[in-house]
């Protein structure tokens, strides 16, 4: 046996194997609503805090609480649209997810790869609870990498 057929993958020899990756969980309330029993809403922010470099369609956001019309129940303007109250550091609006599903955040590496820095934003209520997943596009490989809870869970 050669000594490159030692080191050289071949497709019956493949196995499946997850991505090593830490993510963080960034929770912003956007509006409070004072109720008991309410339901605060907000804007998490889930950052690939480092680790593997992972293919954007591997990468899933999974959960429930998630604001999916974009709509709060009170804030304190005329307009009910929660984007109208999320904006970055220079005033910019965020781009955002509102459900679960394949990552939408951004995409750093070569080829649509996310890497450490890379991060998702979602709108969520107070009470969610999320998790960051992979799941193999070939094979059977799948795991739960992170998961993440909002201040009312």
């Amino acid at each position: 046996m050669q000594v490159k057929q030692l080191f050289t993958d071949d497709e019956n020899n493949a196995t499946d194997q997850t991505p090593t990756a830490s993510f963080v969980f960034d929770y912003e309330q956007v509006d409070d609503n004072p109720e008991s029993g309410d339901i605060d809403h907000g804007l998490v922010t889930v950052t690939h805090d480092g680790g593997d470099t992972i293919n954007d369609q591997e990468l899933y956001i999974r959960g429930t609480g998630f604001n999916g019309s974009g709509i709060t129940d009170s804030v304190p303007a005329s307009s009910t649209e929660l984007e109208d109250y999320v904006a970055d550091d220079t005033g910019q609006k965020i781009d955002r997810s509102e459900e679960g599903g394949l990552w939408n955040g951004t995409k750093s590496g070569d080829d649509s790869q996310i890497t450490a820095g890379d991060r998702e934003n979602i709108y969520v209520q107070s009470d969610f609870e999320i998790s960051v997943n992979y799941e193999a596009q070939e094979g059977q490989a799948s795991a739960t990498l992170q998961n993440g809870e909002g201040p009312d869970a």
